[in-house]
C-alpha cells in the first residue's frame, strides 16, 4: 500500500518530529566527542610546536650557539614541521561546520609549510657519491653563512610565523566559545 503526500504535508510532518540535531550533528554528544577530539589535536600540536620553537629562541640566544647545532636543530624541526603539517590537513578535513575555522587552519598550515620548505633549503640531508664510496652529509645555503647569519634567518622565519600563531590561537579560541553555547542551547 502506498501513501501519498504532497510537499506542504511533509513539511508538517518533519516540523513536528523530535530532531536532537546540533551544529550539524547528530547528537550534542556526538558533536561535543568529535568536535572536541579534532580541537584537543589541532591545539596539542601547535602547542607542542610553539614550545619546540621557543626552545629553539632559547637555544640561539645562549652562548654555547653553533652553526652545526643550529643545522642539525634545523633538520629536527623539519621532521617535526613535516609530520604537523600532515596531521594537521588530516584534521583540518575533519572540520565540517565552522567554515572560517578551516579557512584559518588551511591559511596557518600554508604559512608553516612556506617556512618548512625554507628551512629544507638552508639545511637538508643528501647522498652523493664520492669516488668509490657512498657520502651521507649535511648541505644547503647553510653551508655558506656564519653563525650569526643563520641565526638571523631563523629568527626571521620565526617571528614571521608570529601573526599566523595568534591568528589561529583567537580562532581556536573562538570556535570552543561556539562550541560550548551550541551544547548549552539545547
Amino acid at each position: 500500500m502506498k501513501i501519498k503526500i504532497n510537499e506542504s504535508q511533509l513539511k508538517r510532518i518533519v516540523k513536528h518530529l523530535p530532531l536532537n540535531e546540533v551544529g550539524g550533528y547528530d547528537s550534542k554528544d556526538l558533536m561535543g566527542f568529535h568536535g572536541g577530539m579534532v580541537q584537543g589535536e589541532i591545539t596539542l600540536l601547535i602547542s607542542r610546536f610553539v614550545s619546540k620553537m621557543e626552545q629553539v629562541m632559547d637555544y640561539m640566544h645562549s652562548e654555547e650557539v653553533t652553526k652545526e647545532n643550529l643545522q642539525k636543530g634545523l633538520l629536527f624541526i623539519n621532521d617535526e614541521i613535516e609530520g604537523n603539517i600532515k596531521r594537521l590537513g588530516e584534521l583540518t578535513s575533519e572540520i565540517y561546520f565552522d567554515d572560517d575555522f578551516k579557512k584559518e587552519m588551511k591559511s596557518y598550515i600554508k604559512a608553516v609549510n612556506k617556512m618548512y620548505k625554507y628551512f629544507k633549503i638552508l639545511v637538508d640531508v643528501r647522498t652523493g657519491v664520492y669516488g668509490d664510496s657512498i657520502v651521507t652529509g649535511l648541505t644547503g645555503l647553510s653551508d655558506d653563512m656564519t653563525t650569526e647569519d643563520l641565526t638571523l634567518e631563523i629568527k626571521k622565519k620565526l617571528v614571521g610565523l608570529a601573526d599566523d600563531l595568534g591568528a589561529i590561537g583567537e580562532k581556536l579560541s573562538q570556535v570552543r566559545e561556539r562550541y560550548l553555547k551550541r551544547l548549552s542551547d539545547n
